[in-house]
């Protein structure tokens, strides 16, 4: 058996943790003015909010292979 390990530094995790904890404010927002969301609107406002953050989107795999992971894990 084989535990996953973050790849992520303690800046990129508190980078991440920040970036989360806006999004769920501003989903939580959206729910108290009762603005209804399929999951289509959501995609779109993630995108709209990782855009206006700045953020790059990853739009394949990436680069870490399951063997890369496996050997790190190990």
């Amino acid at each position: 058996m084989t535990i996953a390990k973050n790849y992520l530094s303690q800046e990129e995790v508190s980078k991440l943790d920040r970036l989360v904890n806006m999004f769920i404010d501003f989903a939580e927002l959206r729910a108290l003015n009762r603005q209804v969301m399929t999951m289509k609107d959501w995609l779109k406002q993630i995108e709209k909010f990782l855009n206006y953050t700045d953020q790059q989107i990853l739009r394949d795999a990436g680069k870490i292979s399951h063997s890369m992971a496996i050997a790190k894990a190990e």
